[in-house]
């Protein structure tokens, strides 16, 4: 049996080398977020992300602000209307909503996959209660560090993407990038990134068809481009295992919609031009390999 946070099950070799393989990447991936965070890629990628994102609830202030602004009286005479004892009524309906709400008008958002946490605390700065997940423990323990540095607030834990020990219905938003084509059973994790969501609530998935790209062959990327600075045989090994997956033979994203709406999601839409807004420069960000994103409301 392998155990990876609260869950067990059995061992999966192919699991093993994928983990195995992070490992080994889990500081430069470090470096690497430390550096996207303060780039032009970090204010893109929330941009791209909100356009998607629910409308934060109101806080309890606001919502009493729009409450006692309604509770006006007439007195029949005036037709102007006049607030009676407005500061009581406000007073009241905050104490009354604070009752039924806890976050303030915060979204619960699983990053699944978080790696050294990009996500996770871009959307932790915004305000929102933000849980990363990776498989890889080295990934979580620098996803600590980096959330440190930046002085935010995250909850990290080492967790199978197919395999979530989160409660049904837990989350208002589940985003992933650059995970789904890593996984041996990508339809059995869209089951699960299903299940914690709440009804109504938003999957958010940017990846790429990778199974259509040789990782192995670098020569077009910039000298100080991730890949590079690998080397060769790191970069040998990922297609290597990349190339036992099945995800890695299957149309994208029409695949992905396929499964999604097998899992009960409704309201499913692609973007491709994805790649164009983000990377925009060919630096030791740039992806040679077009992403798309794909959102997905339950039902």
């Amino acid at each position: 049996m392998v155990a990876y946070g609260r869950i067990s099950y059995e061992e999966d070799d192919r699991k093993e080398k994928i983990a195995a393989y992070w490992t080994k990447r889990s500081d430069s991936f470090l470096e690497q977020r430390r550096a996207e965070l303060h780039s032009p890629l970090a204010g893109r990628w929330l941009e791209e992300i909100e356009k998607y994102l629910p409308q934060k609830a109101l806080s309890s202030e606001e919502k009493a602000q729009k409450l006692t602004d309604k509770k006006y009286l007439n007195n029949g005479k005036n037709t102007e209307p006049v607030i009676e004892d407005e500061s009581k009524e406000r007073k009241e309906a905050v104490i009354e909503i604070k009752e039924k709400e806890t976050d303030n008008g915060k979204l619960r958002i699983l990053d699944v996959g978080c790696g050294t946490g990009f996500f996770t605390i871009l959307l932790a700065k915004q305000g929102h209660h933000v849980t990363g997940t990776d498989l890889t423990p080295d990934m979580i323990a620098n996803s600590r560090i980096l959330a440190k540095e930046e002085q935010v607030s995250c909850d990290f834990q080492v967790m199978d993407a197919e395999h979530l020990s989160f409660r049904d219905e837990s989350f208002d938003v589940v985003i992933s990038r650059n995970l789904t084509w890593t996984l041996p059973e990508a339809a059995q994790a869209y089951k699960e990134w299903t299940r914690v969501l709440k009804p109504g609530g938003l999957l958010l998935n940017f990846d790429a068809n990778y199974g259509a790209t040789n990782f192995a062959e670098t020569s077009g990327l910039p000298e100080n481009h991730a890949h590079n600075q690998l080397g060769n045989s790191l970069m040998q090994e990922c297609e290597d295992i990349k190339r036992q997956l099945p995800i890695s033979s299957y149309l994208r994203p029409a695949w992905d919609v396929e499964e999604l709406g097998k899992t009960g999601m409704e309201q499913i839409s692609i973007d491709l031009g994805l790649s164009r807004r983000v990377y925009k420069e060919k630096d030791e960000f740039y992806n040679p390999t077009p992403m798309f994103a794909i959102a997905a409301k339950k039902a």
